[in-house]
């Protein structure tokens, strides 16, 4: 039987043990969670930051503007229009006519602006296309570019070519504008949505034209664009906007590298605004507090779009971070 003074030894041994143990693992939790997430292969890839380049030049396709003037100012007279009278518009998918389409402020002055060699349309709007959540002035823009994909068929299915490839060349000059310029992942996808469509539809109209090196050029760059996008796209756009959860917390690492080294300026805003988000929701406190110094620092960044990426970052708060679902 064990002495009432060695019982107390063995009480004290044991729970200095047990204090011990769970110093450790309290210790050992703290390093763990204040490490930053290792960024992966795929950052190291020097292919994963280069500068996006469509395989066959878009530029090419479509004879240069007559006029050396900027056009943006029309693109936002039809942005505005658009945002005055979205009813005129919206009836337009219900019930088209050709006249009242064509006569539409948007679609008219988005046709002129194609006749304009340069287009800065967010160049000195940056706000009105970097952040979180909708951006109206491109949706906007999408919706004009779907009508002057649609005058367009209507005047090819009335063998009116000259007229159809009038306004397929205006929505793919207004494509071409945007993916000059682009900021965002959502602009380059309508970007690239629309130089796609106008040039699939001209492509058939070249053929009925027996204009059968223009249709094999449009239909190869479409194809090219494609795949792309399949290939180069897609890939690095998953990697920083990912939510899913066997995406997401593997690669929070090489957002942080892509914000900082991408050549390409969609992927430098993209994951900036990834790293707004990172301040409710990363894999440790240490990505948490990194996350906060790389957006105070590249508010400050030369260029204007990852700029302001990183101001809304910084000004992005809880109640709107929960309301963003999957970005």
């Amino acid at each position: 039987m064990f002495s009432p003074m060695w019982g107390n030894r063995l009480g004290w041994l044991i729970s200095a043990i047990l204090v011990l143990a769970m110093a450790g693992v309290i210790v050992t939790t703290c390093i763990v969670t204040s490490r930053r997430t290792e960024p992966t292969e795929f950052s190291r890839d020097p292919a994963n930051l280069a500068a996006i380049q469509l395989p066959i030049d878009p530029h090419t396709l479509i004879p240069e503007p007559a006029r050396d003037q900027d056009a943006g100012d029309l693109y936002w007279q039809a942005v505005f229009d658009y945002r005055a009278h979205p009813e005129d518009y919206d009836r337009q998918s219900v019930g088209f006519t050709l006249q009242t389409a064509t006569e539409l402020v948007g679609v008219k002055v988005a046709t002129d602006a194609a006749d304009h060699r340069r287009a800065g349309i967010f160049t000195h709007r940056v706000d009105a296309a970097v952040g979180y959540g909708a951006t109206p002035a491109l949706n906007a823009l999408q919706q004009i570019g779907a009508l002057l994909a649609r005058i367009g068929t209507e005047y090819a299915d009335k063998h009116q070519y000259a007229d159809a490839k009038r306004y397929l060349r205006a929505e793919f000059l207004l494509g071409l504008r945007l993916y000059d310029e682009r900021m965002t992942r959502q602009q380059l996808s309508t970007a690239m949505g629309m130089m796609a469509q106008a040039a699939t539809i001209l492509s058939q109209i070249a053929v009925y034209q027996d204009d059968k090196p223009q249709a094999i050029r449009l239909t190869d760059y479409v194809k090219a664009q494609r795949v792309y996008g399949a290939e180069r796209i897609e890939p690095i756009a998953r990697v920083i906007t990912s939510v899913d959860p066997s995406v997401h917390p593997k690669h929070v690492g090489d957002v942080f590298v892509i914000a900082k080294q991408s050549a390409e300026r969609i992927w430098r805003v993209e994951a900036t605004l990834k790293l707004g988000m990172y301040k409710y929701n990363t894999n440790t406190a240490g990505d948490r507090r990194a996350a906060i110094r790389e957006v105070r620092q590249l508010m400050t960044d030369p260029d204007p779009a990852v700029a302001a990426a990183a101001r809304a970052a910084r000004e992005l708060t809880l109640e709107s971070y929960r309301t963003l679902g999957s970005k």
